[in-house]
């Protein structure tokens, strides 16, 4: 199995263990109008997501769907792509990083701070921050939490 691969399959693991509702695929001709309309391919781990998802909540973190991403565009500064949201956070790749495998890192789209080195890497980590905000703010109930996150 490829590593973006292998990182998707953990990813849905991560997700449907936490109750997420995860979309059905995206329509192969909505990711050649996004890739049409960004002038370029884009990042593997997003488009094996959308490719099987378009689009999941977990908690308080949506995914975007692909329609979604093209919409936000405009909220952003030219060169990102928004990818999800946090509450009031918005996370976007950058596609001007790319680096030698074709990843785009993901920035906070309005901080710029870097979030992750890739889509799926991204998704992985703040899943777990969300796991550990979860037995730090409820330390008595954290047997369930760990239980929670290992389903």
């Amino acid at each position: 199995m490829e590593p973006v691969q292998t990182l998707l399959a953990l990813a849905e693991r991560t997700l449907q263990g936490r109750g997420a509702t995860l979309q059905p695929p995206a329509e192969g001709e909505r990711l050649a109008e996004v890739e049409a309309a960004l002038g370029s391919k884009l990042a593997p781990s997003l488009r094996v997501f959308w490719e099987r998802h378009d689009g999941a909540t977990a908690g308080t973190l949506r995914v975007l769907s692909v329609a979604e991403a093209l919409e936000r565009r405009a909220q952003v500064v030219d060169g990102l792509l928004p990818v999800a949201e946090d509450g009031e956070r918005m996370f976007a790749l950058d596609r001007q990083a790319a680096d030698s495998e074709g990843e785009w890192p993901v920035l906070d789209a309005h901080s710029f701070d870097p979030e992750g080195t890739t889509f799926l890497r991204f998704l992985l980590a703040i899943l777990e921050a969300e796991f550990s905000r979860k037995v730090e703010c409820d330390p008595e109930h954290a047997p369930h939490w760990v239980a929670w996150a290992e389903s």
